[in-house]
């Protein structure tokens, strides 16, 4: 599915609306908190050598000075996010 929208929507744009973030880009701006998810369970899923745009992208969002000053601080949310996962692991068992 992340291969359609890289392929389909994104294509060889800089941000799904051409040059400049779009309401596009906030929509899928939801990508951003993948990495949250990657670090957690130990896997990736935006690769550069997989999603190259997409990966690429993702980069650039998240370098735009708006969404650069709300995005949460990864290192400061890993040890809630590490417990909840240890809670729910430890609960599916």
């Amino acid at each position: 599915m992340l291969k359609i929208v890289q392929d389909e929507a994104l294509g060889d744009q800089k941000f799904f609306g051409g040059n400049t973030l779009s309401l596009v880009d906030l929509c899928y701006g939801w990508l951003t908190s993948l990495r949250y998810v990657e670090r957690v369970m130990g896997l990736q899923v935006l690769e550069p050598t997989t999603l190259p745009r997409l990966h690429q992208w993702m980069q650039d969002f998240k370098e735009e000075p708006l969404i650069k000053e709300n995005l949460p601080d990864l290192e400061a949310k890993l040890p809630e996010l590490e417990t909840l996962r240890k809670h729910l692991v430890s609960t599916n068992k």
